[in-house]
């Protein structure tokens, strides 16, 4: 078999993975990469093989129908639109990270690409949500001259970095039973390379398989052209010695596994295309509807002879009997498919994109939005322990290259409820502390994540801040001398602490 030979799960996947790229681009790609050469057979298109596969073509149809039909349709990207706001409520907090002192400095530039670990982080996870896989390596540069210093290696940034890349690149794996656990042991990797041979100002995009693999010498790593011939091999070592495991991670939605996953937005994807090809109906119906179409009924024209319309035209007629006027829509055809818009763009919120529905603007019991939201969150929580479990093993192999301990950690946030505290949360958590139920610290940690308290704080600054600022949030303020001078929320039993906090959110 070819190296460039797929995985049965990769065949299976690939256009799913497409159909999630494409409507994530938006209105273009789905216009240009719509007429493939492949269907999705078993389902309502034609599966002979060529055709419109995200907008089917009306029947008798011309080209030029079609490209009008097509051309007319709006295309409401709400896939793209969930994609950035998920992505932004994950990183809507900077991922926390310890690492060993040897590769702190590696962070600003994670991949040798000038690529930092947060925008490297924020990439991997865009895939995870974008179709449900993605792949990180660890990796080391291969052509290191002999005899080089640790000084001369760091001017020459030869130093381990990560190489990001995207489920479509992930052509072929393998899993083996290794000292009884189940490990990688095989993964190929299509690589695209700019190339100026001809010509130095024209770029060509050049193929190249990266095969990574276990043999009984240790770790190997491949290379094969474009033309799948093999142009190097070489058994990279750590610390001098051969390694005995890939550093290549899998990443999937729920977890780092090698199966593929079902992509988190498929469902969203497949109704934002439903809804597109309800637009498509609508605007279709518009256009040869919403334009009156004159008649003359009674009137015979004399060979080449024409009627103008305009108000500087008259008609005269010798046949009193003769009719004119406007042919004008009066069916509910169209109220049907707008009714079936707004359906579709109910549905995608619910799907995902609950920001896109409408703002009802009502008042909502205290919890009410954070119980319509726990299923996203729950999703995004899964891929964010998921890529913080990856980048960590990622950044320990780091590590071991240099010689450091394997202690780097790496967390990404999983706290997606709302980003400011809600009175009657805080008014409990100030009630629970006082009557002695939570302690101090754990009254810390609500406020710190509700964003009242700054992350970045730690919890004996907190508690010295809270020492010089005077009397303890504890002893309520209860003596009748000083309601006079005191704010009536503190008068009726609130310490300096929360009025204080009620003050700063403007309750």
């Amino acid at each position: 078999m070819a190296v460039n030979t797929t995985h049965q799960d990769y065949d299976k996947n690939r256009l799913k993975w497409k159909r999630c790229r494409d409507v994530i681009d938006g209105r273009d790609a789905v216009l240009s990469n719509g007429r493939a050469t492949q269907r999705f057979t078993g389902t309502l298109f034609d599966p002979t093989g060529a055709g419109d596969v995200y907008l089917p073509r009306l029947s008798a149809q011309t080209p030029a129908e079609y490209a009008a039909y097509a051309e007319r349709a709006g295309f409401f990207n709400a896939t793209g639109r969930t994609l950035d706001a998920l992505t932004g409520m994950i990183f809507a907090k900077d991922p926390q990270w310890k690492l060993p002192a040897a590769i702190e400095p590696f962070t600003t530039d994670i991949s040798l690409s000038a690529t930092n670990l947060r925008e490297f982080s924020e990439q991997m996870v865009e895939q995870q949500i974008a179709v449900g896989r993605v792949g990180i390596m660890a990796d080391y540069p291969a052509d290191v001259p002999a005899g080089v210093t640790v000084a001369i290696a760091e001017q020459m940034n030869i130093r381990p970095f990560l190489r990001l890349y995207k489920a479509e690149t992930i052509l072929n794996w393998r899993t083996s039973i290794v000292n009884s656990a189940r490990v990688l042991t095989m993964v190929v990797l299509q690589e695209t390379l700019d190339e100026a041979e001809n010509n130095e100002f024209v770029i060509e995009k050049e193929l190249q398989y990266r095969v990574l693999d276990l043999t009984p010498e240790g770790y190997r790593v491949r290379i094969f052209d474009d033309e799948l011939d093999l142009r190097s091999e070489v058994y990279p070592l750590m610390r001098g010695q051969p390694m005995n495991f890939i550093p290549f991670e899998i990443l999937g939605a729920n977890s780092c596994d090698d199966a593929v996953q079902k992509p988190p937005l498929i469902d969203l994807v497949d109704t934002n295309l439903a809804h597109y090809r309800n637009s498509a109906d609508y605007e279709h119906g518009l256009h040869f509807t919403g334009l009156p179409t004159p008649y003359v009924a009674g009137v015979q024209l004399a060979e080449g002879q024409t009627l103008s319309l305009g108000s500087m035209t008259a008609w005269v007629f010798p046949d009193p009997q003769a009719n004119v006027g406007f042919m004008e829509f009066t069916g509910a055809g169209l109220g049907a498919l707008e009714t079936a818009l707004k359906a579709k763009e109910q549905r995608m919120a619910v799907l995902g994109a609950r920001m896109l529905a409408d703002d009802k603007r009502t008042a909502e019991a205290f919890g009410t939005t954070e119980l319509k939201t726990a299923g996203e969150r729950s999703v995004l929580a899964s891929i964010s322990r998921s890529a913080s479990d990856a980048m960590t093993r990622a950044l320990n192999w780091m590590a071991r290259w240099v010689g450091a301990p394997e202690e780097a950690e790496f967390s990404l946030n999983t706290d997606f409820g709302a980003s400011r505290m809600q009175p009657q949360m805080l008014t409990a958590l100030m009630g629970a502390y006082q009557g002695d139920a939570i302690p101090l610290s754990v009254l810390f940690d609500n406020l710190q994540r509700g964003e009242i308290v700054s992350p970045d704080m730690e919890f004996e600054e907190y508690q010295q801040q809270l020492e010089d600022q005077g009397p303890s949030i504890a002893e309520p303020m209860q003596q009748q001398g000083q309601q006079d001078q005191i704010d009536p929320a503190v008068a009726a039993g609130e310490n300096n602490l929360l009025a204080t906090l009620r003050n700063r959110l403007g309750l």
